[in-house]
């Protein structure tokens, strides 16, 4: 994964900063700076540093793109990450994570579109980016074109910007072109603030959305021009053309969290961690099982999976329900939001699931049987659940996780389903696949497992310093120092 968190006071006012990112776009005028905060500026999202990214009217255009940015960019053969394909990037069929956090102030005028984030498949100046998120008019929309058409174009409201806090994004994308060589199962999940953004209405384009479907986006999501090996280059920032309106003459937002990930992430690995201005951490589950209704006095604690089914019927013989428990006795405080993350098996059936409340949390993972499992309580929410894929799943359990926290701080889920055996991975086949509750606002020391930086790109000069402690997810990559490259035209 690539990682920036800013944590270090790597800039000075009027730097350009390429911290974890290959390079940097930018008209003369507009500047990017590292730093730890100062006066007006937020807490960071997590550690000590964040990023200010900042453009003004008086800019000079970038090229001849006729517009204002600062923009941070990731290689463009895709060398920044350990891709799957062995042609480079070869998005077709492979999915990639993209995350960041960003801080919109409250004086920000909701004008003309500002481009904020976007991903470039085709190096051809006559293709515009396929995939790009804007503010416009104090809204966060994405635009998708599997080509260069405007008619191909559609676009989703993301909901309203919220200034003066961290809003946490995180974009799950398989691509796919429209092409008779790929298998036209892309999609885009969409996460916002931990919660899966699958029934966000559309604006503009020849599209459906299908509410609670898993997805944001379903279909092809870059051109049938872009060759395997062209990296999907993820560009994050500031761009502003200059014929759109300007209510003010500056505009300036802050960063932090960024990541980019393989398919072997998920979201819990991608969400924000450690402390500053709105804490996430996550709990992985501490016991998982499922009762059977054919086998009452079976245990199923050491299963690979956790089984959910109801046929409907007045027989309990093929139903089985889900049992989660976490331990919340590692936040001190309660959470803003709490999201249950699940992955799907590959064996799974599609269905609906249900996460219910389970009012006593006395039952134990290789104790639970049908015979003796607690009620099902009121249901919290559901979600759709595909059929034969491996998969992040999310729930919404915000209430239900803070009423738990003021009690006994331990909260227990019972899943129940549809006529379908759903199939979800439990914690016996490893932490990473385990259930996971993700908060955002508990300050706890429950903490994401912090995946290390793995470089610092640059070409002018390098400093190093001994790495500070970290939870690490993968602590065998941490054996070297770290490193801080900035690109030309620093000053």
């Amino acid at each position: 994964m690539e990682y920036a968190d800013w944590n270090d006071n790597f800039g000075t006012s009027g730097s350009s900063i390429t911290d974890g990112f290959y390079g940097y776009e930018q008209s003369s005028g507009s500047y990017v700076v590292s730093r730890t905060p100062t006066s007006g500026d937020p807490s960071p999202r997590a550690g000590a540093g964040l990023l200010r990214m900042e453009i003004h009217t008086s800019d000079g255009d970038y090229g001849s793109t006729g517009g204002k940015r600062i923009e941070l960019k990731m290689n463009q053969d895709g060398s920044e990450l350990p891709y799957s394909s062995a042609n480079g990037m070869g998005p077709f069929g492979d999915t990639y994570w993209y995350a960041w956090s960003v801080f919109i102030p409250t004086n920000h005028s909701g004008d003309g579109k500002q481009i904020m984030g976007q991903w470039i498949c085709h190096w051809d100046s006559s293709y515009n980016p396929p995939m790009g998120i804007d503010l416009e008019n104090d809204k966060w929309i994405l635009t998708v074109k599997d080509n260069d058409a405007a008619v191909n174009q559609v676009r989703f409201d993301l909901g309203s910007v919220q200034k003066g806090q961290w809003t946490d994004w995180a974009f799950q994308i398989k691509w796919d072109r429209p092409n008779s060589s790929d298998d036209n199962t892309g999609f885009i999940r969409v996460y916002k603030n931990g919660t899966l953004l699958d029934n966000a209405p559309v604006t503009l384009g020849p599209y459906t959305q299908i509410s609670n479907d898993g997805c944001t986006h379903r279909g092809t999501n870059t051109y049938t021009a872009t060759t395997v090996g062209e990296a999907a280059n993820f560009k994050l920032g500031i761009y502003k053309r200059t014929s759109v309106t300007w209510s003010a003459p500056t505009r300036f937002c802050y960063y932090d969290e960024v990541r980019v990930g393989t398919d072997s992430e998920t979201l819990s690995s991608m969400s924000p961690g450690g402390g500053g201005g709105g804490d996430a951490a996550s709990v992985v589950a501490s016991a998982d099982t499922y009762a059977a209704g054919g086998s009452t006095g079976t245990n199923y604690g050491t299963a690979t999976t956790v089984s959910v089914k109801d046929d409907g019927g007045s027989s309990v013989t093929y139903d089985r329900i889900g049992f989660l428990k976490f331990n919340l006795a590692t936040l001190s405080s309660s959470p803003t939001t709490a999201t249950l993350v699940m992955i799907t098996d590959a064996t799974t059936q599609a269905g609906t699931m249900t996460a219910n409340q389970v009012t006593t949390d006395t039952w134990t993972e290789t104790g639970l049987t049908w015979s003796n499992k607690p009620a099902t309580g009121t249901s919290i929410n559901s979600v759709n659940i595909p059929a034969s894929t491996v998969t992040d799943v999310s729930i919404n359990v915000t209430s239900y996780i803070q009423a738990q926290f003021a009690g006994d701080k331990t909260a227990s889920f019972a899943l129940t389903g549809t006529n379908a055996i759903l199939a979800l991975k439990s914690r016996e086949t490893g932490t990473s696949n385990a259930a996971t509750l993700v908060f955002t606002g508990g300050n706890g020391s429950a903490g994401l497992a912090l995946p290390c930086p793995r470089f610092f790109r640059s070409n002018d000069f390098v400093i190093r310093r001994a790495l500070e402690p970290l939870r690490l997810k993968d602590p065998s990559i941490c054996s070297r120092s770290l490193e801080l490259h900035c690109g030309p035209g620093v000053r």
